[in-house]
């Protein structure tokens, strides 16, 4: 019988699993949880999305990105105020307590990425991040052609970083 490589899924996955123990300890003293960082992100690169634009950005169900948005209300990091042109939606951003935290938490996003990259040159860098993020599409890809195995979640170009950077893969 054949050995069969260890799949890169598996790789992925251990990077996820690091990445949330490596955010959820340097969170601690943070009024948000791991999970709740990529919503922040988001907002402070985008404020006044819909709650459902976010989800959508985020490759996430409705229902997760409202528990999050919840929670982070919760907590004063963030505003619901309602869209003039749909009463039905409301705009999300930060509050003044969750801008006071931008810098912190794009400091340690930044230092996950700087542990993730250690030892690669900028062209390894920029393969590497390509190539995941090309993964990331051809999963949407066959789920755009194949809807009836699972909802498809958007998976976007990585956009510049907050700071007018090169565009990284975003959290």
């Amino acid at each position: 019988m054949t050995r069969r490589p260890i799949p890169i899924t598996r790789h992925i996955s251990l990077i996820y699993r690091y990445a949330q123990r490596f955010l959820s300890g340097r969170l601690r003293d943070f009024p948000l949880e791991a999970g709740q960082l990529p919503l922040m992100l988001q907002l402070y690169r985008h404020p006044g999305v819909t709650q459902e634009q976010l989800a959508q950005r985020l490759a996430i169900d409705k229902g997760t990105a409202a528990r999050g948005v919840a929670q982070l209300e919760r907590n004063g990091l963030v505003e619901r105020r309602e869209d003039p042109a749909d009463r039905r939606a409301y705009r999300l951003a930060p509050t003044s307590r969750g801008l006071s935290l931008e810098e912190p938490l794009f400091a340690i996003t930044d230092l996950l990425q700087e542990t993730l990259f250690e030892g690669m040159n900028d062209d390894e860098r920029r393969q590497s991040a390509a190539l995941v993020l090309r993964m990331a599409q051809n999963l949407a890809a066959y789920f755009d052609e194949h809807p009836t195995c699972a909802a498809r979640r958007g998976v976007s170009e990585p956009e510049p970083d907050a700071r007018g950077g090169e565009g990284k893969p975003q959290l």
